[in-house]
């Protein structure tokens, strides 16, 4: 049987590599690469020595030794001991010619089974000593039952549009354990049904400790720049205790300076340049009342890029000749006309995110005509909040008559004295794809958290714009004397600001007085935001009368 060996293989297939004469695996890899001598003798032992194909005889056979094989002394010729007593998949070290057939045989007879080249090369071979490497079974791989986020997406749209109508009522938070505070257990009619009860007290926003000495540090430079007072020398122990101790004018400069705080605080490319700031300021400043009476503190605006402000399509003032005078470069700002409104741009541009807030918007519109106001529209379609309909595109109006429409309200919202303004100087909400989750609680879909900027960034970058800007900007609108009321518009808001920080800044007017908070337009409220508006509506309006047209 020893003299039908064929002659050394051209390429040897094993079940875990492809070798050849010319390609050898290299020895110091975990497949190790050894020579199995089979010799005709009967009483000999079989012997195993680790070389390299290249060298192989007509008598040998290559074969893949396990990771668990280890050699005895480092020879290139050294000798390997292996476990003994083990199943099909080891290394058997037998003594006598006998006694290793007999384990050959049903090794051989499994792998012509499976139809591996190994068992048909033993077939050949009179090998007595071998280290069997079974292939495993295939993996089989099942569809994943994970919704891709398209359909999430879609899912999510769909939510929506039922909650809007009345139609669907969410649980709440994406755990399902979010409970309906008792402050927002209020009628259709805008009224509370337990007027008795407080609103409970919040924990406040947070912050790692280890940002506390780089927001000492922020502050102390920023006071240092525009006063005299120089660094604050008591370290801070926790975001409320992030302070400026004096109020100071609102110019340019100081909003600079507050500008660099804040975008010292942020990674690179997260916050918006100074110009684009500047920008948004100038549309604050156009729309300011004479005598500003109520003030709606919400919480950013979203982020614009400077090349897409000033390089990019600008607002078309020839659509409202004689109404409209103000800013017209682009940015994503209520105050904006343009924005959400791409057929207003010049040159024309359809930008997909360009969406607008029309949350906002049904906001203003509830307050400068009340809820019971009913918009003119070219559509049966049945709206949520009919007082808003010729200032959304589901009215079917035309662009321009819709700009005229939100121009109008915004001009009755500054003679009566009604002013919104943002915590944060800069735009925080950066467009980016949105992830959506569903929650295993709920079975609700709910978007996600978005990475930029950094959610725990937050907290300290609404305080810093608060403590270096926005709260210099109340005291100065307080001390005018005509403030009543105000709003804080969203939960972040309260949390992060407090409601001690905001009763302090407009402490110098008697009259002023901050109110409860607000959910923000676009939070999850069960049964939307329509009791919100009528409340809000009604609020407003005692501090600042609407005017009969």
């Amino acid at each position: 049987e020893a003299q039908k060996i064929p002659s050394t293989p051209k390429a040897t297939h094993h079940v875990a590599a492809k070798v050849t004469p010319e390609k050898p695996l290299d020895l110091r890899s975990v497949a190790a690469v050894t020579q199995v001598s089979a010799s005709p003798s009967r009483s000999s032992t079989p012997t195993i020595t680790s070389q390299t194909l290249v060298k192989s005889t007509n008598k040998s056979f290559i074969y893949r030794l396990g990771a668990h094989c280890q050699a005895k002394g480092g020879n290139k010729h050294s000798q390997l001991e292996f476990p003994r007593n083990e199943f099909v998949g080891q290394v058997y070290r037998i003594k006598g010619r006998n006694n290793a057939l007999a384990k050959r045989t049903p090794i051989v007879d499994r792998h012509l089974m499976f139809g591996t080249t190994l068992g048909k090369a033993m077939k050949q071979r009179n090998v007595c000593v071998i280290n069997v490497t079974m292939k495993p079974p295939p993996r089989l791989l099942f569809a994943s039952n994970k919704p891709s986020q398209l359909s999430l997406a879609t899912e999510w749209r769909s939510q929506s549009r039922r909650r809007r109508k009345g139609e669907w009522v969410p649980n709440g938070h994406i755990t399902g354990r979010w409970k309906q505070p008792e402050w927002a257990k209020i009628g259709n009619d805008g009224q509370s049904s337990s007027p008795s009860k407080k609103s409970p007290t919040k924990k406040p926003s947070t912050c790692k400790k280890t940002l506390l000495p780089t927001l000492h540090k922020l502050v102390s430079a920023y006071c240092k720049a525009v006063s005299s007072s120089g660094n604050i020398e008591e370290p801070f122990k926790s975001l409320q205790h992030v302070k400026c101790p004096s109020y100071l004018n609102p110019t340019y400069d100081l909003l600079y300076h507050a500008h660099a705080a804040v975008s010292s605080l942020l990674p690179e490319g997260d916050c918006e340049e100074f110009d684009v700031v500047k920008l948004a300021r100038s549309y604050y400043d156009y729309w300011r009342p004479d005598e500003v009476k109520v003030i709606l503190l919400a919480e950013s605006h979203a982020h614009t890029e400077k090349g897409r402000a000033f390089n990019g399509p600008k607002f078309n003032d020839t659509l409202l000749k004689d109404v409209y005078e103000g800013p017209c470069d682009f940015i994503s700002l209520v105050y904006c006309l343009a924005y959400g409104e791409n057929e207003s741009l010049t040159p024309s541009m359809k930008d997909k995110n360009n969406k607008g807030t029309t949350q906002f918007w049904t906001l203003f519109a509830a307050i400068a005509r009340g809820v019971d106001h009913v918009a003119p529209c070219r559509t049966k379609k049945e709206f949520a909040s009919p007082f808003a309909a010729d200032v959304l595109k589901g009215g079917g109006l035309s662009v321009v008559e819709r700009l005229k429409a939100k121009v109008q309200i915004l001009q009755d919202l500054k003679r009566r004295g009604i002013w919104l303004l943002d915590v944060s100087i800069f735009g925080w909400y950066i467009s980016q794809p949105q992830q959506y989750k569903r929650s295993s609680i709920s079975n609700e879909v709910h978007r996600m958290q978005k990475a930029r900027p950094p959610l725990g960034l937050k907290g300290p970058s609404l305080v810093l714009s608060w403590e270096t800007y926005t709260k210099h900007l109340i005291r100065e609108v307080a001390e005018e004397g005509h403030l009543k009321l105000l709003v804080p518009i969203g939960m972040e808001v309260e949390l992060a600001i407090s409601q001690q920080r905001m009763n302090e800044a407009i402490s110098v007017c008697d009259a002023a007085e901050v109110t409860e908070t607000f959910p923000a337009p676009n939070a999850w409220i069960p049964g939307g935001y329509g009791k919100f508006h009528a409340k809000l509506a009604a609020l407003v309006d005692k501090a600042a009368p609407r005017m009969n047209s």
